[in-house]
């Protein structure tokens, strides 16, 4: 496609610089407070392990406390992503899923 080639190795790029907070909009229209979360109306989704969503595994990293948010479900990141390809699961069986 016209890119420049190189037959010289790669070299790790460092990250982006930080964006400053005046290119950033808060929509405060997109963001749940503990009302929303306690009416039912929205529901979080947790995607770790059932396990540790439930509390009976540990958390693998520290200072976090087992368990999960009061009225949040759980949905296991591997439920949603094909095993094989890595990539999100096909309309339809997302549908299902999130219809349960």
């Amino acid at each position: 496609e016209g890119y420049p080639t190189t037959s010289s190795a790669a070299s790790p790029r460092s990250p982006p610089p930080p964006q400053s907070a005046g290119e950033w909009a808060l929509d405060r229209s997109l963001v749940l407070d503990f009302a929303d979360v306690s009416s039912l109306k929205w529901r979080i989704l947790d995607a770790r392990p059932g396990g540790r969503f439930h509390g009976w595994q540990p958390e693998p990293r520290a200072g976090l406390s087992s368990g999960h948010m009061a009225n949040s479900v759980s949905l296991p990141s591997t439920d949603v992503v094909d095993g094989e390809s890595g990539r999100l699961k096909d309309v339809e069986s997302l549908r299902r899923i999130f219809a349960e």
